[in-house]
């Protein structure tokens, strides 16, 4: 039963570093030589990207469940009680709940 959670959790930890060490190298190489505004004098003038704080109930949370796989391997499912993915309302107006 050990070796199992075991096996479980690096196999969560695996699909963490899976996602993340990409888009990290993705963006730690970007270009932005070619931007039309100098970042650098964003960030010392206090420019963020910030957004106001909005109470949410029920809170948001991520769990994930790992099977084996009928054929070989494990099945992992990334799990999102209390949120939905919406990309196709990127930039539009926040509708609550």
């Amino acid at each position: 039963m050990n070796k199992l959670v075991l096996e479980i959790v690096s196999l969560g930890m695996a699909v963490v570093l899976a996602i993340a060490v990409p888009m990290y190298s993705k963006h730690a190489q970007m270009d932005i030589s070619d931007l039309d505004h100098d970042v650098s004098a964003m960030a010392s003038e206090g420019a963020e990207h910030d957004h106001p704080v909005r109470p949410v109930d029920p809170i948001p949370s991520v769990t994930h469940l790992a099977y084996p796989d009928a054929m070989d391997g494990y099945n992992v499912q990334i799990l999102t009680p209390n949120f939905a993915f919406t990309p196709a309302a990127i930039n539009l107006d926040v509708v609550e709940g």
